[in-house]
């Protein structure tokens, strides 16, 4: 299994978008355009918005605004990439609801997401 970590600030942009988005990107196998986040495998591993129109790079670049797991970016190594989630590039949609009170501001740290061969759980704490 492997734990990925996000950093909180932009996980919170990217729920903000999709929340106020009035359209949403449907991945493979979905039967609704939903609201959330989309965990993407390709050139490093990383988060992103489901709303349509996508939430744009903060250079003002082509495609899409993305929140990389610490370690994970497009630079990182192939191997360390496909040792955290596998070989094969794949998209899968978080619903909303996963989030469900993570933008409060008593919640602190990262978002981590442990993914597993047939496995994936959302983690985030509030200090007691």
């Amino acid at each position: 299994m492997s734990r990925l970590s996000f950093k909180k600030a932009g996980v919170v942009e990217l729920l903000e978008h999709s929340r106020e988005s009035a359209e949403h990107r449907k991945t493979w196998g979905d039967k609704e355009n939903l609201p959330g986040l989309l965990l993407v495998k390709d050139d490093g591993i990383y988060l992103m918005s489901t709303g349509i129109p996508g939430l744009g790079k903060k250079d003002g670049g082509e495609g899409s605004h993305v929140v990389y797991a610490r370690g994970y970016g497009k630079d990182a190594d192939y191997d360390r990439i496909r040792d955290a989630a596998g070989g094969d590039d794949f998209s899968e949609r978080l619903p909303l609801s996963y989030f469900e009170g993570y933008a409060e501001e008593e919640v602190s740290g990262d978002l981590k997401i442990d993914l597993g061969a047939n496995s994936l759980g959302v983690l985030w704490s509030v200090p007691a």
